[in-house]
């Protein structure tokens, strides 16, 4: 979808809320993203309605060996030219049957057409997921999928970041291989510049330290560790990004 710039947006859980500043253009204020496990047993599939709770469209996605860990983001990217947002949909999850070649996501634009699928991290990734952010202020979304690698070389938690195009920017190991409830977000840096990536879990084994935080800037430079909390709390850990 084209659009001007202006416009708010409020993402909840698997909800994604448009508001306009002018009422009289049509959006697609929701989408909803789950799997028919039974009966047709088609796999995920995301739907888009607008305003009025009116079906715009439905697509399956992936495929339906693609079972856990669905994930639903929105992605923006902006035009300088045209000085018009364009706008879709980004689903992930994680094929654990077939092939099982492990987690992916897919962008797709605001009519329902695929842009991009990419296989990421590793099949031996459990406790995926992804969001976006514009992770430098270009007007551009960034992509960002992270999980733990708990088979193979059980590295343990890890990200990455991609561009609207499938492009890989960078691969991150973090935290430790005995965090587990790992978890990311991306508040604004210090100076307004951009956004940095938080990654949030609990080290449940080895020194059990309990809950920790670490960032990183946007090029994949480590800034900071701290441990919160203390080793007796328990999840799930809920994390405020800020502005």
């Amino acid at each position: 979808m084209r659009k001007r710039v202006g416009f708010l947006f409020v993402a909840v859980l698997v909800t994604l809320c448009f508001l306009p500043l002018d009422s009289a253009r049509a959006f697609h204020p929701s989408a909803f993203y789950a799997r028919e496990a039974v009966g047709l047993a088609r796999g995920p599939a995301f739907q888009v309605y607008d305003q009025s709770g009116n079906l715009v469209f439905t697509r399956f996605v992936l495929n339906p060996d693609f079972t856990t860990d669905l994930g639903l983001g929105r992605w923006e990217r902006f035009d300088f030219k045209t000085f018009f947002f364009e706008d879709g949909i980004l689903v992930c999850g994680r094929e654990t049957a077939g092939l099982a070649r492990g987690p992916a996501f897919q962008v797709w634009d605001s009519a329902g057409n695929l842009q991009v699928t990419r296989f990421v991290l590793n099949p031996d990734f459990t406790e995926t997921n992804c969001l976006t952010a514009d992770l430098d202020f270009d007007g551009s979304n960034e992509i960002i999928v992270w999980g733990r690698e708990t088979l193979g070389l059980a590295r343990g938690p890890a990200f990455q970041i991609f561009d609207l195009l499938g492009n890989l920017l960078l691969t991150r190991f973090v935290l430790n291989p005995d965090f587990t409830e790992v978890t990311v977000v991306t508040p604004l840096n210090i100076d307004f510049s951009g956004r940095e990536i938080l990654i949030g879990g609990r080290e449940s084994a080895g020194l059990a330290r309990g809950y920790a935080h670490q960032v990183w800037d946007r090029n994949g430079t480590f800034l900071f560790t701290r441990f919160i909390l203390n080793g007796d709390f328990r999840g799930p850990l809920l994390i405020d990004r800020g502005f």
